[in-house]
Order: C-alpha cells, then structure tokens, then sequence
C-alpha cells in the first residue's frame, strides 16, 4: 500500500518505472522487428480492462484485455525489474498463461509531463538481455535485437505521453528494467521530489 499512497511514478532517486499496463495477448514471433498481430503498433493505446468497453476495444492484442503490473516487492517496495514470466504464472485475470521461446508482449505507460516546461526532455534507459522495442510517442525509439542496455532522449509533450516496450522472451528469460532520467542523464526526472512526471493506467479525460 505504502507504494501506491504517493501515486505512481518513476522513483524520485533513480528514475525506475515499475509501473505498467501488461497486455495478455501474447504472441510468437521469429525476431523483435517482425509486426504483432496489430499494425501500426507504436500507436497503440489502452484501455483498462475495467473500463466500460475494454472488453471489444480495437487496441486488444489478440482480443486479450490490458492489466495493471505493478512490479513490488513482497513487502510493498517497487521492484526495478519487470518480470514478465513471474507475471504470466498468475496473472490478473486468472489462470497462468504459457509462454515460451519467442513469444512476445507489450508493456505499456501514460506518462503525464505535469511540468511548467513545453519542452521536457528525459534520457530513457532500458536495459534487458531479451530483444526489445522502446516506443515513445508512437516512434520507435530504440531497437535492441540482441537486448543490452541502451539510452535515448526522448522530448515529452505537455500532458499524455505514451511509452511502450516489446519484449521477447529467449532463453527462458523474459525481464528489462526501464528508468526516466533527466536530459543528461544523471538524475531521475522526478530528482529532489518534483514530480515532473506521473504515470496513470489511463488517458485522463479529454486528453487524445
């Protein structure tokens, strides 16, 4: 409970986003840069699996709803890295979901630029050892089809803002950690408990 009293948001020390929508349509694919079942796939944007009309909005991945993953610890503390195979053995919705060599998911954020500046940029590092995607604003931003760590500077809008990683699962390992950090990357971008940026699980009203 302690982590989600302050509201969610990359951790003000290090910028690490723990916080993520899951997509349970989960898909095979021969390498990260093929196309998933859904085209134009950056563009994608969620809707909660509890809000009315999630169950046949166009945005389900293979018809599978979008989930809230929360990565914690058992004692309530956020968990940097986000395990997708400890995810699927007991997901939200109910029974575990196999997974194997190959399969893919998306994971995804609304990022909120709560700001006074127009022009916020962060340096967005991702680091995992499976082949990954990072889509900022619907541009791919880094492909990574041997994994390893690697960093962007990515310019967020006044208000929503969308980040996403695909990711695929090889050699029985399935995780990345992901963190926002300032425009040089040595800070979090909520560095001495500003919070220039909030994440939600959903677009707030009239934001498009």
């Amino acid at each position: 409970m302690s982590h989600f009293l302050p509201g969610l948001a990359p951790d003000a020390q290090q910028g690490f986003v723990t916080d993520w929508l899951i997509s349970e349509g989960v898909f095979n694919l021969a390498q990260i840069t093929d196309e998933g079942p859904i085209r134009n796939e950056g563009q994608l944007k969620p809707v909660h699996f509890e809000d009315p009309g999630a169950a046949g909005d166009p945005n389900n991945v293979r018809g599978q709803p979008w989930v809230d993953f929360f990565s914690i610890n058992a004692d309530g503390s956020p968990k940097q890295s986000i395990d997708l195979i400890q995810y699927f053995q007991q997901p939200v919705t109910g029974n575990a979901i196999n997974n194997t060599n190959g399969d893919t998911a998306y994971v995804f954020s609304y990022a909120y630029n709560l700001s006074q500046q127009r022009d916020l940029f962060s340096t967005v590092v991702i680091n995992s050892n499976q082949p990954y995607i990072l889509f900022f604003n619907g541009a791919s931003v880094i492909t990574a089809i041997n994994g390893g760590q690697q960093q962007t500077t990515v310019q967020l809008q006044p208000g929503l803002n969308t980040m996403m990683v695909k990711i695929q699962q090889a050699n029985n390992q399935w995780q990345f950690t992901a963190q926002m950090l300032d425009q040089n990357g040595q800070n979090s971008i909520n560095n001495n408990g500003i919070r220039n940026v909030v994440l939600r699980m959903r677009q707030l009203p009239g934001q498009l």
